[in-house]
Order: C-alpha cells, then structure tokens, then sequence
C-alpha cells in the first residue's frame, strides 16, 4: 500500500497556528485603527466666531448669523444654564418673534463626506419653549459631491421628529443623536427622499449616507428658525467629525488672548506670559517675581532673587541689582572688603583714597 502524503510534524503546526493568530491580531488592530476616531474637545467662546447676517458667505472656522431684524442679543455665549456637559458654559439662542432667526455654523467638515462625518449628536437645553419647539441640527451638503450636477441641500434634524429618543421638556440639559437612525429631512429632493418635513420625506442618517455616497458637506451646526416665538434654548457638546465641540462663556477673562486654563494671570492682562521665577505664576501677578521668599513690594532687587537682601552701600537697591554699587567710608574698604565694590580697586589704599576725594568733593 504506497504511502499517504507526508504529515506535518508538531513544530510545523505550532507554526501554522502561530501565523493565524497572528494574523487575527493584525485584523482586530486594522479594525480599531479604521473605527471612527476618538472625539476631541474644542472649546469655542465668542472671540472664535463672526457675526454675519443670514446668506452672507462664511470664510471663518465659526460665524453666528442672525436674519435681518433678529437681534444680536439672540446668540449669546453664557454660564450654564444649570450644569453645562463640558466646562461650565453654553451657546444660548433667543427667538422673542416668529420672524427672528438665528444660527451657529462652522465650516471645518468642508469638503468631508456625509458618511464620514459620524458619529454626529448634539446636548440642548430648553429654558422657555411650548410644545415641541426645539433647537435643530443643520448640515448643509453637496449631495452628489463636487463632481455631480446636484449643488446644495439642506439636512436637518428635529427633535421633534426623533422622540423616541425621549421627551422634549424645559429645565434639562438632553443628548440628541442623530447618527444612524437619526431621523433628518431635507429642503432639496435627494436619492429615494422627497423634499420637506412632513413624515413621509423624513429618512434615518444611514439610509441618507447610503443612497447619497457621494455627498459632501459645506457646512454644519446648529440653527433656532423662524416660527419659534418665546423659545430659549442653549446647545454644547456638540459632536461631527471626531470633534466636540464645547461652548464656553468666555475662557479668557482678562482679554489678553491666553485662554484662562493656560493663562499663568487669569485675571491680569499679560499677553508675553513672563515669569521670571518659572513657577507658573505670571510676572504681572506674582507677589514674589523673583521667587526669592522676599514679597516685591519689600524686596531690594524685585526682579532679581536675593534671599539675603545684601544692599553693601545701603543705598535700598540690593547688591544683586544695583548697577553701581560704591564704598562710602574708610571701614568699606579694610578686611578686603575693598573687592566688593562695582568699581574696581587695585588694593585697599586705593579704595581709602576714592573714599576720602570723594568727600573733599
């Protein structure tokens, strides 16, 4: 009976099973490297964007546009309201009419694709409202790309149309998310969804994605409309693209460009950040600039460390500092003390001499 193929020996087996758990690690790692990135916080103050009127073209990263006859005051950037979900601070919107219009867009998703731009949620709050009104989700896209006859529309999420992720009620901070079955509809006809707001044109995030795989966004962000009268709403946390975004009131009190956080004088101007002593604490708002245990106010040579307060003419400027520091008496230049002096000696004589003409002066 002829002999059957050759059997692997034990070694070769390891060696096979080595390779394929290898391999399965590769793929697991491939796997978390292709997930949608971690999210990073930014934090946007009002110094961040530009105020426009509605329609004006945007060319900052953040710009508040008001419609004409809507006031400023409508976006506001504020503390809480109640406990904000990152920092402490929110962007609040302010509707008093049904005519005014306000929103908030930012043009740093241009050009990404819609399918790439997920996970996307927002966290709002309604301090006055009735009903259903609700601050909305607006992402305005090209829907076949820059290559496709289709130019502009824009997707919007509602909270109202999306309470199956829970009840919209006044005095409390709610995530919207409005990824996958998000539910969105659109002010221009899209592949498989008609145009407008009613239930039968409304379509989830994925089935947008899906039947528009081209589509890129121009810009996003968050929009109070029109037909919103008494509605006050505040909006943070706001999530597109791997970035949150995190409204704050203003995170640079004392106006010197140095957010608060990084700022080595929070509540004093020092735009040069100068700390002398380097422990952190600005020159401009230190008690100590020198950091020599000695406060400025008492301190012979404030900018300058010494501890020991050494002032060899008594003229109130320490040796440390002071540019010329002379003798004044015969005793300033015995025991060798003649050495210590700005100007230099040749011996102690020397020294006497100086002392005595410049008394004869």
């Amino acid at each position: 009976m002829p002999a059957g193929p050759e059997q692997p020996t034990a070694p070769y087996l390891k060696g096979i099973t080595l390779k394929r758990l290898l391999l399965a690690a590769l793929v697991a790692v491939f796997a978390l490297l292709s997930a949608s990135p971690a999210s990073a916080d930014t934090v946007i103050i009002e110094s961040d964007t530009t105020r426009l009127v509605e329609n004006a073209p945007q060319i900052d990263d953040w710009a508040i546009y008001t419609r004409i006859g809507t006031p400023a005051s409508a976006a506001a950037f504020v503390e809480g309201p109640g406990t904000a979900p990152l920092g402490t601070g929110s962007l609040r919107f302010t509707t008093a009419t049904s005519a005014h219009k306000v929103f908030a867009f930012t043009n740093d998703l241009a050009g990404t694709k819609l399918a790439d731009a997920g996970p996307i949620s927002y966290a709002a709050y309604r301090t006055a409202g009735t009903g259903n009104q609700h601050v909305a989700l607006n992402v305005q896209i090209d829907p076949d790309g820059p290559d496709g006859p289709l130019t502009f529309a824009t997707l919007v999420f509602e909270p109202v149309y999306n309470l199956n992720q829970g009840a919209i009620v006044n005095g409390a901070w709610k995530t919207w998310n409005a990824s996958g079955t998000g539910k969105w509809w659109s002010t221009q006809p899209l592949v498989n969804q008609c145009q407008g707001a009613s239930t039968t044109c409304q379509r989830t995030m994925d089935h947008i994605v899906t039947n528009n795989p081209n589509a890129t966004i121009k810009l996003a962000g968050v929009n109070q409309g029109s037909s919103n009268a008494g509605l006050t709403t505040a909006v943070d946390a706001l999530t597109m693209g791997g970035t949150t975004y995190d409204f704050e009131a203003n995170d640079d009190a004392d106006g010197d460009g140095d957010r608060d956080g990084v700022d080595n004088c929070v509540d004093v101007f020092n735009d040069d950040q100068a700390d002398a002593d380097g422990d952190d604490i600005g020159d401009a708002c230190d008690p100590d600039r020198d950091g020599d245990g000695v406060a400025n106010g008492t301190d012979n040579c404030a900018d300058i460390s010494n501890g020991d307060q050494a002032d060899a003419d008594g003229d109130g400027i320490g040796t440390a500092c002071d540019e010329e520091e002379l003798p004044s008496s015969a005793a300033d230049c015995k025991k060798g003390r003649f050495t210590m002096w700005t100007r230099s000696f040749k011996n102690q004589g020397d020294c006497v001499s100086f002392v005595e003409a410049g008394s004869k002066a």
